[in-house]
């Protein structure tokens, strides 16, 4: 189950909770949404190390900063935010 889902513009981060801790895997789209081009994938432990992937495959695929802010803000407001915060 995905988690947190990133999109723009046919570009795509997302993460999901793994029994390890948390996948994000990013990429983008082609063929008008018909073929997913994953263009990187990591696991990490805990989830501040999933937000920092996010926001560096967001920078990776847009090289826009404000996309990045934007991302992160929508991912502090998200329930995996909220459930890495109940957490720990």
């Amino acid at each position: 189950m995905v988690a947190f889902d990133w999109q723009d513009y046919g570009r795509f981060v997302r993460a999901a909770a793994v029994e390890e801790g948390w996948f994000v895997y990013w990429g983008h789209h082609r063929d008008a949404g018909r073929t997913r081009i994953v263009a990187g994938s990591r696991t990490y432990a805990d989830l501040d190390g999933a937000r920092r992937r996010i926001a560096d495959a967001v920078l990776e695929l847009t090289g826009k900063e404000a996309l990045v802010a934007e991302a992160l803000v929508r991912f502090d407001r998200s329930f995996l935010a909220r459930l890495g915060a109940v957490s720990r």
